[in-house]
């Protein structure tokens, strides 16, 4: 887990949350890289990981505003290892090593049901992941 700190352009401060899914990725809501009152983008963003309180500062943001999901990718210099293992999905087995196929992830309003369309399906909602972290977002 990490906080997602987004400094706005007037100076204020929001935080929001995110998930470290390997060394330079962290999936979040996309609504957390922009202000929730103007809806403009951060002017900088930050994540800190829970389990240190070590921060890395986030390089480019990624966005699926039809999902309200968002990948930040983060700098070079972030204090942790490049290298970290991706984090198995909460629906995976043995039988099928990071395959999302039950989970129901209540963070991301896509899930929960107030999604224009209702919620996604695990297996759409990973595509669209896919899309995400390979550069090929749906946009905002």
């Amino acid at each position: 887990m990490v906080a997602v700190a987004a400094t706005l352009r007037d100076g204020r401060e929001q935080l929001g949350s995110g998930y470290l899914v390997t060394g330079r990725l962290v999936l979040t809501a996309e609504h957390c890289a922009r202000d929730k009152v103007t809806g403009e983008s951060a002017a900088r963003l930050r994540v800190v990981r829970a389990s240190d309180g070590a921060v890395a500062d986030v390089a480019d943001v990624v966005p699926d505003c039809g999902l309200d999901v968002a990948v930040l990718q983060l700098a070079d210099d972030a204090p942790w290892d490049t290298g970290l293992p991706p984090r198995r999905s909460p629906g995976s087995t043995r039988a099928r090593p990071g395959c999302l196929t039950t989970a129901r992830v209540s963070a991301f309003r896509c899930f929960n049901g107030t999604r224009p369309g209702g919620p996604a399906t695990p297996a759409s909602f990973m595509a669209r992941f896919t899309r995400l972290t390979s550069g090929n977002p749906g946009g905002c």
